[in-house]
């Protein structure tokens, strides 16, 4: 029974040390701002057209066509043109989540209870077609909920945009 004991104890604490690692490694979280990252040694001026790479689904249907046309939108807006299958220059694709910051600088509302508000990430993804190495990656963060999250998620893409590296107009 003790080496069984044992080796609950020490599979927990295994468990334990990977996220406090993974923790420690993942760095500080993101504030609610723009981030762009464009791959070292890439030209994304030569970029000219791009295909969407299937991905996950949302759970809300609606709210995932919203969020392409919003990104199609935008693509055309830096003088990317859209063409169909993988014939791309780049391939584009998103992903989206959602987290609960907690406000701890401030005064508890309660015992032990602060604060808490939902914060949307939002990551628009431009890879390379044949090895899917990433050449532009563009991050929101963002609080949601004060207004519907279609005019959040658009106001994210476009404020993502805006940033975009070799911007061209028409």
């Amino acid at each position: 029974m003790t080496v069984g004991m044992n080796t609950h104890l020490a599979s927990g604490l295994l468990v334990a040390g990977v996220l406090a690692v993974a923790s420690a490694s993942a760095g500080p979280i993101p504030k609610y701002r723009v981030k762009v990252t464009v791959a070292q040694h890439r030209d994304v001026s030569k970029l000219k057209t791009y295909s969407w790479l299937p991905a996950h689904s949302l759970a809300r249907p609606d709210l995932d066509a919203q969020i392409g046309a919003a990104i199609d939108r935008e693509m055309a807006a830096v003088g990317m043109t859209k063409v169909d299958g993988a014939a791309g220059d780049a391939l584009v694709t998103y992903v989206s989540m959602t987290r609960t910051d907690v406000k701890v600088n401030v005064e508890p509302i309660a015992k032990d209870v602060w604060p808490q508000y939902p914060v949307g990430t939002l990551i628009v993804s431009l890879l390379d077609p044949d090895s899917l190495e990433p050449m532009v990656q563009l991050r929101a963060d963002r609080i949601i909920g004060a207004v519907p999250l279609e005019s959040t998620a658009s106001g994210m893409i476009a404020d993502m945009f805006k940033r975009y590296p070799a911007r061209r107009r028409h």
